[in-house]
């Protein structure tokens, strides 16, 4: 069967995705502290999920850091709104004749910061976020999209830097690409589409 819509992954895919990892001035360990806190920690698996907002980790963070929260926020929107984007897979995305739909694992801040700040919509819909549906599974998350548009399995392509993530939506009877790098991707792209 035929292509009928690509699934994007988000970080570390279309974009670079350490854009929260930005210097807060003033207060160095907020690389470190992001990272052990949010990335590699429980905290951010809820935030992700829904299960607390951007305002709180805001609040958690900026406690720890001894900042004040309204300030550890405005820096989080700030990060939000200065991300690398892949020009390769921008310029890709652009070019596509078939829906597209960004799929990712990402909290509240991405809904409310990113995609407006960046026109997402524009060129990807729907766009399915992990905080809005509860669920950190980008294979259920990728279903998701499906039934909303009432598209098959088969017919659609996951690209995502995860390869557990690939391999779990072949194994559901999608297809798949494993996202490394652009050189890559320039090479592999026309043969799968």
């Amino acid at each position: 069967m035929s292509i009928e819509i690509i699934l994007w992954d988000f970080g570390d895919t279309l974009v670079d995705q350490r854009w929260m990892l930005k210097e807060l001035p003033g207060f160095p360990g907020w690389p470190k502290l992001f990272m052990d806190e949010i990335w590699d920690g429980e905290l951010g698996n809820q935030w992700s999920r829904g299960d607390i907002n951007g305002q709180q980790v805001a609040q958690h963070l900026a406690t720890t850091l001894s900042a004040g929260a309204e300030l550890a926020m405005q820096h989080m929107q700030r990060c939000s709104q200065n991300i690398d984007f892949s020009p390769v897979l921008r310029q890709f995305s652009l070019t596509q004749n078939i829906p597209q739909a960004i799929v990712t694992v990402n909290p509240d801040i991405f809904t409310e910061v990113i995609v407006p700040h960046y026109t997402l919509t524009k060129s990807f819909d729907p766009i399915v976020t992990s905080w809005q549906e509860k669920e950190l599974n980008k294979a259920d998350l990728c279903d998701i999209t499906l039934e909303r548009l009432s598209i098959e399995r088969s017919c659609a392509l996951l690209i995502d830097n995860m390869k557990q993530n690939i391999d779990e939506w072949v194994e559901r009877g999608g297809k798949g690409y494993w996202y490394k790098d652009e050189s890559s991707f320039i090479n592999d792209i026309t043969v799968i589409l």
